[in-house]
């Protein structure tokens, strides 16, 4: 598991189609923006599901853990506010 976006607040990720990218300690001053491709989205204790496409943003509302998926080549631009480092596995 990596820690992240502790010092850095920005990170983009490059996925290819059916790649997954787990991230822990999700916070609310966190937003995933889908910057090219089609992303799908789910988050522990959310019973909906969501899928972005290009523009479109993503704002947990609480803490746990948010897997995205590639639903083709995407790119995923990740920003963190808060103080705790997010963890990517």
């Amino acid at each position: 598991m990596l820690s992240i976006l502790q010092q850095h607040k920005h990170l983009d990720l490059l996925l290819h189609k059916g790649e997954i990218v787990t991230l822990r300690n999700i916070n609310d001053a966190m937003e995933i923006e889908c910057k090219q491709g089609k992303l799908w989205i789910t988050r522990s204790g959310d019973l909906r599901d969501y899928t972005l496409v290009v523009g479109e943003h993503y704002t947990p509302k609480q803490g746990g853990k948010v897997i995205i998926e590639a639903m083709d080549e995407a790119c995923v631009s990740l920003e963190n506010e808060g103080e705790k480092a997010l963890e990517l596995a």
